[in-house]
């Protein structure tokens, strides 16, 4: 948890600013279980109580002859934090 999440969360008009941030979390998981349900590879758990998802990349990796640990620093290098 961040400084500006607690502020945003506990203060006056909080309520509303959460709602919002839920909306944003949930649109942004959505769009990422709609892109990997149409790529073959991926396995991923739904969230349930966080925004995070666990993604396994083991078949995709195999499928693309690529290790894990190139694929993470692809994904590092294009803004992807996992």
């Amino acid at each position: 948890m961040n400084v500006l999440s607690a502020i945003g969360t506990f203060s006056k008009g909080g309520g509303a600013w959460f709602d919002g941030l839920l909306l944003v979390l949930d649109a942004n998981v959505d769009a990422a279980v709609k892109y990997l349900s149409a790529h073959k590879g991926v396995d991923f758990f739904h969230p349930e109580g966080t925004y995070m998802l666990f993604l396994n990349c083991l078949g995709w990796c195999q499928e693309h002859k690529i290790s894990i640990d190139k694929l993470q620093r692809k994904g590092w290098d294009v803004g992807v934090a996992w």
